[in-house]
């Protein structure tokens, strides 16, 4: 056993027994080994491949770079700190302890009562004009109140009507398209009022770390606000991602309050289609990883090692022992954002297009770790970037590169990534198949037949099934199911209606990955009116599916696709 090992405590060295994931961080100088797990059950050991990562010393100058093994799933919690908190409750309270406690509860109860108290004064006006909904001219402004609404109360509930408008499946899409302005219009806070939280965060004065920092935020959202730095007796430019302050104060009180109120509503036979328990649970978790900046630097770490072998495709390199829960710092990338490009035409806007349908198939069907923020506000563009190829590649590999220089996509945001299980991979390729072959009453069949359980009695299922296929059927060309012609509001709106009148129950990953496909769609189809992604796309799955289906439940579709591979089809497909 090595030295590292040796150190470990002898509840971590049979991890085989406990079946524990371990995040490991490796130092040159001393030796250490960091595991990092949700619990202490229900997951293989399983290492990573080794990335490296750049640490700093006191003064801001690159001294060391660590090699380091990053999880398949990213937690916040060491196995060490979850062990002394089971200690500490197993430990006997004193009197007063028992009193702290119950102060403390009291207190709980009493914020979340006050909590409730301001949310119900908020939507109290909301409810009392639902009845705007009867009358289609009054919906709009109702939508936008509503909208309004939730921005007074705070950012768990913009996050929520920021989630709600990615969810055509139990929301008007007119309702999901005023939410969607949520992600727009985020007001920015003063610099005196983030330089405090930096400081506090860093435990140095920022004068200590950072040279130069630009006072005008990159951006803002509901959550956090980005400023760019240059480090201290070093030229590297990186980016600050600064918590917004009192995000975390109402935190739990807030999810609190939704996950009763959809208790209650839960209750309600005509809303237990909708399953709203399980919705707010997904946001819940949802909320948890964006509100711990480790957990993106720990994803920008993995989605970096997927894609190392690949210069096309660029993710920020985080700074871990800048980082903390509260603050995120890692590498500028410099890039022109994808909606400028969007605005103005040009030659190279076809190929902008398929790289990022190509690396959103990557992430899916190579990792099976897929951003799950993709939009364009998310996405930067280099163009002409020269090309990286090793000498030893041959004539026919380099033939696939067209030109001596090429576009880079930069993806940023990684706090929301997407995991499928092998039942919903299988099912998501399925489904993208028969609707890519122009089958859409097979699509049907496996909606209604692989819904998830348990589930309300489907009604009708062969009139669903022919809803679908109709849908299909009429943008239809060349034997392919064509999104170029389609409506997609109006498709939305058909296929959402038809699953609440049959009760077909989505799943919410397959929901979310349809919304990738429909917002990938729409900004390729503004960068390429000829994009026809389903067209694209569907070698790579035919391609894709069999080697699923030989390798078996067990493995992963990474062992046999290669990302060269997944190049050389799309490229060939698009000619």
């Amino acid at each position: 056993m090595s030295s590292i090992a040796m150190r470990l405590p002898r509840t971590l060295r049979v991890s085989r027994f406990l079946k524990c994931r371990m995040h490991s961080v490796f130092c040159s100088g001393n030796k250490i080994i960091l595991p990092t797990t949700a619990s202490l059950a229900f997951s293989v050991l399983s290492p990573a491949s080794p990335v490296y990562s750049r640490f700093l010393n006191k003064e801001g100058a690159i001294f060391e770079e660590k090699k380091i093994v990053c999880p398949l799933h990213s937690y916040h919690e060491s196995i060490h700190s979850q062990i002394e908190k089971m200690k500490e409750k197993a430990r006997p309270k004193s009197i007063i302890e028992l009193f702290v406690i119950a102060f403390e509860k009291i207190g709980s109860c009493f914020q979340l009562v006050l909590r409730a108290v301001f949310h119900l004064a908020i939507f109290a006006p909301v409810a009392m004009t639902s009845w705007f909904l009867f009358f289609p001219k009054l919906r709009l402004p109702w939508y936008h109140f509503l909208m309004i609404s939730l921005q007074v109360c705070g950012a768990t509930f913009v996050k929520l009507g920021q989630w709600a408008a990615t969810r055509p499946d139990i929301l008007p899409l007119d309702m999901c398209r005023e939410l969607s302005t949520l992600y727009s219009t985020t007001r920015c806070i003063e610099f005196p009022k983030m330089k405090k939280i930096i400081e506090r965060e860093l435990g140095q004065k920022l004068e200590d770390v950072f040279d130069e920092i630009d006072l005008t935020p990159l951006g803002s959202g509901c959550i956090a606000q980005v400023y760019r730095a240059r480090l201290k007796n070093s030229n590297d430019w990186v980016v600050l991602k600064v918590k917004r302050p009192h995000i975390d104060a109402y935190f739990e009180s807030d999810l609190q309050l939704l996950s009763l109120l959809s208790s209650c509503l839960g209750t309600i036979p005509c809303m237990q289609y909708m399953k709203l328990q399980e919705s707010i649970a997904i946001f819940t978790k949802m909320m948890y990883q964006q509100l711990d900046f480790r957990i993106e630097a720990v994803n920008l770490i993995h989605f970096r090692e997927n894609f190392k072998d690949d210069d096309q495709f660029v993710f920020p390199d985080p700074y871990l022992n800048l980082t903390t829960p509260h603050l995120l710092v890692e590498s500028y990338e410099a890039g022109t954002p994808l909606p400028v490009l969007m605005e103005h035409s040009s030659s190279k806007n076809a190929e902008i297009a398929y790289l990022g349908f190509m690396g959103f198939l990557h992430m899916l069907l190579v990792d099976n770790f897929l951003h799950a923020d993709l939009h364009p506000g998310n996405i930067l563009v280099r163009e002409s970037v020269p090309c990286r190829i090793p000498l030893k590649k041959s004539i026919c590999h380099r033939s696939f590169r067209f030109r001596e220089s090429h576009s880079q996509l930069v993806f940023l945001d990684t706090g929301l990534v997407n995991e499928l299980e092998e039942s919903q991979k299988r099912n998501f390729v399925d489904i993208f198949i028969a609707l890519a072959q122009g089958n859409g009453y097979e699509a049907g069949r496996l909606l209604v037949e692989r819904a998830p359980q348990p589930s309300p009695p489907v009604i009708d299922p062969e009139g669903f099934m022919r809803d679908i296929g109709d849908l299909v059927n009429e943008n239809m060309e060349d034997g392919v199911f064509n999104l170029a012609n389609l409506e997609i509001a109006n498709a939305l709106t058909r296929m959402m209606s038809s699953s609440l009148a049959h009760h077909v129950t989505l799943d919410c990953r397959f929901v979310n990955l349809f919304m990738s496909v429909v917002i990938l769609e729409g900004v390729g189809r503004q960068l390429d009116k000829n994009l026809n992604i389903i067209a694209a796309a569907l070698p790579v799955m035919r391609y894709a599916f069999p080697q699923y289906g030989e390798v078996g439940e067990g493995m992963e579709v990474r062992r046999r696709l290669r990302c060269r591979r997944l190049r050389r089809i799309l490229l060939l497909s698009s000619h």
